[in-house]
């Protein structure tokens, strides 16, 4: 008996491995295929990250019909996020994952020994990541896939759980936002490289 299964020698060359590294403010040019701006590195992770698109979708319903009707479906919600679980944490990671946060000098006269996170319940479209970027490698490519949000607010809890003999982890969801002048296109990009 013949067996089917779909490996092929292209197989190898299109594996996502690794946990890949999260880039703030990190910048793909569609138009020349470049990084533009490379973007500041989050820090280490610990558990990998995850990139989910969340799609509803509404069913047509017409008489005569006794199930689904090709094209007779339409996208009713859409969300994208990146979740990441950071083990190497900083001030500036503190900042994004607590949303209207702003950090002071402390104490505020002669040599600052702390830095003291505040917030107000305003955000402010400051408060906004411009983008956040999954860069992963390819398993037959020099190039790696991105994925890019836009617009993007960190919206899970801040948790910051200390264990015996464990190092802290900072669980983060960045969310993407739609534009106010573009509702239409959704607030996400997918760059996977060409493999020969």
């Amino acid at each position: 008996m013949a067996r089917h299964y779909g490996f092929t020698e292209d197989t190898l060359k299109n594996l996502i491995i690794d946990s890949g590294a999260v880039y703030v403010g990190r910048v793909f040019d569609e138009t020349t295929g470049t990084v533009t701006t490379p973007g500041t590195l989050l820090g280490a992770t610990k558990g990998g990250s995850k990139f989910t698109i969340e799609s509803e979708y509404r069913t047509l319903e017409f008489d005569g019909a006794r199930g689904p009707v090709k094209g007779g479906r339409r996208i009713t919600k859409s969300g994208a996020k990146l979740e990441t679980n950071l083990i190497g944490q900083s001030i500036a990671a503190f900042l994004l994952a607590i949303p209207g946060a702003a950090s002071t000098a402390a104490p505020s006269t002669g040599t600052a020994l702390y830095h003291a996170l505040r917030r107000s319940l305003a955000l402010a479209a400051a408060n906004y990541s411009a983008s956040i970027a999954l860069v992963g490698e390819v398993s037959g490519s020099s190039s790696p896939v991105e994925v890019h949000l836009f617009d993007v607010l960190q919206d899970g809890n801040f948790e910051l759980e200390a264990k015996d003999k464990e190092e802290s982890v900072l669980k983060l969801t960045f969310t993407a936002h739609f534009a106010a002048d573009d509702l239409d296109t959704e607030p996400w990009a997918v760059y996977y490289p060409v493999i020969a």
